[in-house]
């Protein structure tokens, strides 16, 4: 890293320039600490980011997740905790960075906050600090640039929907299943029981690969029998 820098510093201004843009690609793309500190920015200008310890413990584990050394993970912290912003965001939008052709499904208890979700990550894409460090690495197809749905030019997809949405027809390779229940529906048995058993039955078979698909979920804990408390 130091004789690069050393390179750097003794190229011409314009070769410089590339040269840096180019470090800067490969470090964000290897630190997701780093990169979600600097997506935050983008995605909220206005807004502070007040980074905690346990920040940087779920950089580790959802790095863990895209590395495939884990591949069922369970993050259970109340709201306002960075929780959507860190994971169901920030992180897929990292992984394209280095592995544009994965596929992502997203699942909330609602539609609008699912797609809401996915309206944010096709921002930090199409933003001009990601182009401009990532443009060469990968870029949306205009066919498929739906709220809920949109895929790139190296054929990865990023799927929006909701609890008792249809899947069929559907895979991926990571699931983030993020709040499947609101602090209402979580009294109900009925609502409980679909939420469960939706994970069990249609979300589990929608891996492209069950040997290496990831399944994340995050939500805070609502019930003894809510899914974290069932998978």
């Amino acid at each position: 890293m130091r004789a690069k820098a050393t390179r750097i510093a003794t190229s011409p201004p314009l070769e410089r320039a590339v040269a840096l843009r180019i470090l800067m690609a490969e470090t964000l793309a290897d630190n997701f600490a780093a990169f979600a500190k600097k997506g935050w920015t983008i995605l909220h200008p206005h807004r502070k980011l007040a980074w905690s310890w346990h920040y940087d413990y779920l950089c580790e584990l959802l790095t863990l997740v895209k590395q495939r050394m884990l591949l069922r993970l369970i993050v259970n912290v109340p709201p306002r905790t960075l929780k959507s912003s860190l994971i169901t965001i920030l992180f897929p939008v990292w992984m394209w960075t280095t592995s544009p052709e994965h596929d992502f499904l997203t699942a909330s208890y609602s539609l609008d906050l699912s797609t809401e979700h996915s309206l944010a990550r096709r921002s930090l894409l199409q933003s001009r600090w990601f182009r401009s460090l990532w443009g060469d690495k990968l870029r949306l197809e205009g066919g498929r640039k739906q709220a809920a749905q949109f895929m790139n030019d190296k054929r990865g997809q990023m799927i929006a929907t909701s609890v008792g949405g249809t899947v069929m027809g559907r895979g991926c390779d990571t699931a983030i299943l993020d709040d499947l229940l609101s602090a209402a529906q979580a009294v109900s048995n009925a609502e409980r029981t679909t939420a469960n058993n939706w994970i069990d039955t249609p979300l589990r078979s929608r891996l492209n690969d069950p040997a290496t698909g990831a399944i994340i979920v995050v939500m805070q804990r609502l019930h003894e029998l809510d899914p974290p408390g069932s998978c």
